[in-house]
């Protein structure tokens, strides 16, 4: 539980958040965001305060909103042609931080879809490709929903 629910709520995020991105306009577009956005953080704080307490969760969150907050910055320093090139980049880089949380956590699993994800912002940002955030999403947020669903529902072997 203490992985399965923020995946799935980050697996939805991504799958929800990003395809609206790609496809919506206007207020209907940042409500969805905003949506998926909250949904993802309340999956990951609000169930996990009280499954498991090994005195790291004050820096484990801390590392957390270094990335939130960082990622825009590195975004915008790379100075992407585009606002797509922009969110790739992005989820680039929190695939790459959800996939060292699961190597510092030794979550090879976690590790290796969370990694898969860093991989595909790339090639998606390759070609000329119609709606590749909304690809992204559903490449990066499925696998994620999924290990997150299986987690729930049968557990995890290690913590």
């Amino acid at each position: 539980m203490v992985t399965g629910l923020p995946l799935i709520g980050w697996g939805t995020a991504y799958i929800v958040g990003l395809a609206a991105l790609d496809l919506l306009d206007g207020v209907l577009r940042m409500a969805v965001v905003a949506l998926a956005y909250l949904f993802g953080m309340a999956l990951s704080w609000l169930p996990t305060r009280d499954v498991i307490r090994t005195g790291t969760e004050p820096r484990m969150r801390a590392a957390w909103f270094v990335v939130l907050f960082a990622t825009p910055c590195l975004a915008v320093a790379a100075r992407p042609e585009s606002f797509t090139y922009a969110m790739l980049m992005a989820c680039a880089l929190w695939g790459l931080a959800m996939c060292l949380y699961g190597v510092a956590t030794g979550d090879v699993v976690f590790a290796t879809v969370a990694g898969s994800g860093t991989v595909l912002a790339g090639l998606l940002a390759m070609p000329d490709l119609a709606h590749p955030l909304a690809w992204f999403g559903v490449g990066a947020g499925l696998p994620l929903l999924v290990l997150g669903a299986s987690r729930v529902l049968h557990g995890v072997r290690h913590a």
